[in-house]
């Protein structure tokens, strides 16, 4: 496994927590496998992550999962010029997330796939720890999980964003 130190600076391992981005994984693919009935593919984790974080494109999310992923990239530009830049700074972080969810039982590793895996650990009141902004990423990281669900294929919607797998 790699050294926290070796992905990023004190800071950036403080403000990118294994333990919280596995949380959000395991929202997101929670969500993705209700409708779908499937596991959530690991490229699209590289892509969630940073979508919930970002916060001018976590405002601009649709409202229903309904909405035709590639017509909204379209509408929302702005999203785009960054995007490849931050998801390679998250790369790392979100890889120790995986791994780190996996080790903890809060994601499980299928097939090539994540689901959800228990929450069990953790603490009784979270209500204290749970910042606005926490509750935003956590519900953008939920939808996400539901909006990829409606997509064709994991290589179809990175492809949409600009990415490859």
């Amino acid at each position: 496994m790699t050294a926290l130190d070796e992905i990023g600076s004190a800071e950036e391992v403080a403000l990118f927590n294994p333990a919280f981005l596995a949380r959000l994984l395991h929202g997101t693919a929670h969500e993705y496998e209700k409708p779908s009935g499937r596991g959530f593919p690991v490229p699209l984790a590289f892509l969630s992550v940073p979508l919930a974080l970002h916060k001018p494109t976590r405002d601009d999310l649709p409202r229903t999962s309904a909405a035709l992923m590639q017509k909204w990239i379209r509408e929302h530009p702005r999203h785009m010029a960054r995007l490849s830049s931050r998801v390679l700074g998250l790369r790392p972080f979100t890889g120790v997330a995986i791994r780190f969810g996996i080790e903890h039982g809060v994601l499980l590793s299928q097939d090539g796939l994540l689901r959800a895996g228990s929450l069990l650990r953790r603490p009784r009141d979270l209500s204290s720890f749970e910042t606005a902004e926490i509750a935003e990423c956590l519900k953008a990281a939920e939808f996400l999980g539901r909006w990829f669900a409606r997509q064709p294929d994991a290589a179809t919607a990175l492809a949409w964003w600009g990415l490859a797998p």
